[in-house]
């Protein structure tokens, strides 16, 4: 995923670009519906019958497999909530809410938006966290992924990155300026 700024975020997945899914070698169907198929791994020949699918269970099959890719948690703390631009989304304080991105038209901006006594004083910064040292609003978006392998990769892997928004308890001035505040009676000392 990529930030307003253009950077990328996390880390890349963990299989490496030379480790593909094994190609089959060899597949032949029966008149029984069975389907055998014979994959080269790992410099062995291996061999595995499957029955096929209907129409119905390969597209779900597709469906499902479509739903994998990355997540984003919000994190939100004491103090406020975050809100996407076009209100769809809501995170509370004290809340982790998911975010499954799966396709290339994730586009979102999210705000944070401090309780009353509380001001946003930025976005969390670590490995892993997005948008961190930012103090505005955080977008993000899919767009500029097609075509590059690596970010494909990225987006199809299980990683999830964290948005976390950061809040401080304000501190409104003084209504009187000639309040003195003195920090309460001093024990005595014998």
């Amino acid at each position: 995923m990529q930030t307003a700024s253009g950077g990328d975020a996390g880390k890349a997945p963990n299989r490496k670009a030379s480790e593909a899914a094994p190609a089959p070698m060899d597949e032949t169907t029966t008149s029984d519906h069975t389907t055998r198929v014979e994959f080269l791994v790992e410099g062995e020949a291996v061999m595995k019958t499957t029955r096929s699918l209907s129409t119905t269970g390969l597209l779900i099959a597709v469906a499902l497999l479509a739903l994998q890719g990355c997540k984003l948690d919000v994190k939100v703390p004491q103090g406020g909530k975050v809100v996407s631009a076009d209100g769809s989304f809501v995170c509370e304080a004290n809340e982790t809410c998911s975010i499954d991105v799966v396709d290339l038209f994730f586009d979102q901006t999210f705000t944070a938006v401090p309780e009353h006594g509380y001001v946003f004083s930025g976005w969390r910064t670590k490995d892993g966290y997005l948008c961190g040292g930012e103090s505005g609003p955080c977008a993000l978006s899919t767009e500029g992924f097609e075509g590059n392998p690596e970010l494909i990769a990225m987006l199809e892997s299980e990683e999830t990155f964290i948005l976390q928004p950061r809040f401080s308890v304000s501190l409104a001035p003084c209504p009187d300026p000639g309040l003195v505040v003195s920090p309460g009676p001093q024990p005595h000392t014998h």
